[in-house]
């Protein structure tokens, strides 16, 4: 996919929905609705996607074990019906973590583009 047809990243969106998954300042103690869970796991999901699809880096070498998970909770998101309550929360977390790397490659390169933008 071309950069100029690719949709554009809502970072504050992530950042929430990030934050949801796997809140910096509080401990929960109790499991959200599942209603909730699987949405933001659908969000979460789709987030991957894209970010994958931006070519963040080779899928080898020190990219490999990052790609590898993110299909690993890609496939498992085809499946998460048949998960447990629980299961779904940790799949979402999982998927929140796996998310969370891939935003961070994807605002390195940008920020490493941009340098070099200015520079040229």
């Amino acid at each position: 996919m071309s950069t100029s047809t690719r949709p554009p990243i809502d970072f504050a969106t992530l950042d929430a929905a990030l934050e949801w998954a796997i809140p910096r300042h509080t401990i929960r103690l109790d499991l959200p609705p599942r209603r909730d869970i699987d949405r933001y796991s659908a969000s979460l999901g789709g987030y991957l996607m894209l970010l994958i699809d931006t070519e963040l880096g080779p899928s080898e070498g020190a990219h490999l074990p990052h790609y590898e998970t993110a299909g690993q909770l890609l496939t498992a998101s085809l499946h998460t019906d048949t998960f447990s309550h629980v299961d779904a929360y940790e799949h979402c977390q999982a998927l929140a973590r796996c998310v969370r790397q891939f935003a961070g490659f994807y605002r390195i390169r940008e920020t490493t583009l941009a340098g070099r933008e200015a520079s040229a």
